[in-house]
């Protein structure tokens, strides 16, 4: 097959590609508009431990760090703080908006959420209660120390949350969706092509 040959099936299907590619992309495009803001805030910090007695512990809460945000006894702190502040969270809600990774004392902690003003509580909230009560949530894998609260160093303050759906964002979404539809439009019309010749074969 030369390209000639290609130009031609392209010519003979172009009805099916431009059907195919305006449908992807107008259904794209109608799902990305239907979507709610998505918006995150993070922060990155160290913890360190006021009781110089635990120090070598330092490490450990760290890698803690992201199944203690799921735990129950702090979501359901965390949801009373926000409902406080009037934002209204279930501890099951909170697990799933809250992440965070680490390198050694190095955490990173992120919050994913439809209202910017929620998002950024989550995170602000979250380290005020680990400032405050840090061990308290780490009681079944350390010791309790004399006092509770853990140091937060921010190495990334906290900024005002960001908007992952924006106008250019979903410009851009939509438009590789369109794409990948083009191409598998080409694909199609090619393999129709492909079978009907191998029809026409076996009838000769």
């Amino acid at each position: 097959m030369n390209i000639l040959d290609i130009l031609e099936i392209l010519r003979q299907s172009w009805r099916l590609i431009l059907a195919i590619t305006v449908l992807s992309a107008i259904a794209s495009l109608v799902i990305a508009l239907r979507q709610p803001p998505s918006y995150t805030a993070n922060v990155r910090f160290l913890l360190t431990i006021a009781d110089p007695y635990e120090v070598d512990i330092e490490d450990a809460l760290a890698y803690d760090v992201a199944t203690i945000i799921h735990g129950r006894l702090f979501t359901e702190d965390l949801s009373e703080a926000l409902a406080a502040q009037g934002f209204q969270y279930s501890p099951s809600e909170l697990r799933t908006a809250l992440s965070a990774t680490n390198t050694k004392r190095d955490v990173t902690l992120t919050a994913t959420g439809t209202d910017a003003q929620a998002t950024s509580a989550m995170i602000s909230e979250s380290i005020r209660l680990i400032e405050r009560w840090g061990l308290y949530y780490w009681s079944k894998a350390a010791p309790i120390s004399r006092r509770p609260g853990m140091t937060i160093v921010y190495i990334d303050m906290l900024e005002a949350a960001t908007q992952h759906n924006t106008r250019s964002a979903i410009a851009r979404e939509v438009g590789l969706r369109t794409f990948a539809a083009l191409w598998l439009a080409c694909v199609l019309a090619f393999a129709q092509r492909s079978i009907i010749n191998n029809n026409v074969f076996r009838k000769n």
